[in-house]
């Protein structure tokens, strides 16, 4: 972390003019520099937190887009199952149809075969 510009040499004057003795404005200042160098984000903090954060979001956006194609593999897949599924169904169904037909076409010679 960057320092921040605080004037210790200012705050102790500062203080042992206003009546406090050396000492204590001395580890008072030390304290607030501390504060302030530890608990204070700087202009290069909040950049390299927006750069983590430029990162992250490309991070982010490959893996949707890696997603979509995943899912889009997918659906496809399934379609061409659904698909199959629907053809095999619609040649049984068809096949029956005829069977049914026959059947009947077949009955109906009979009948009139016989009273004929």
């Amino acid at each position: 972390m960057t320092l921040l510009a605080f004037d210790t040499h200012k705050f102790i004057k500062d203080l042992s003019s206003a009546g406090m003795n050396i000492e204590q404005a001395e580890v008072l200042a030390d304290h607030y520099t501390n504060l302030l160098t530890d608990r204070i984000a700087t202009k290069e903090d909040v950049a390299l937190l927006r750069k983590d954060m430029a990162h992250l979001k490309q991070d982010l956006e490959v893996k949707i887009v890696s997603g979509e194609e995943r899912l889009e593999g997918k659906m496809v897949s399934l379609e061409e199952r659904l698909e199959g599924k629907i053809e095999s169904s619609s040649k049984d169904l068809l096949i029956k149809m005829l069977v049914s037909q026959i059947g009947i076409a077949g009955l109906i010679i009979a009948i009139l075969s016989y009273t004929g």
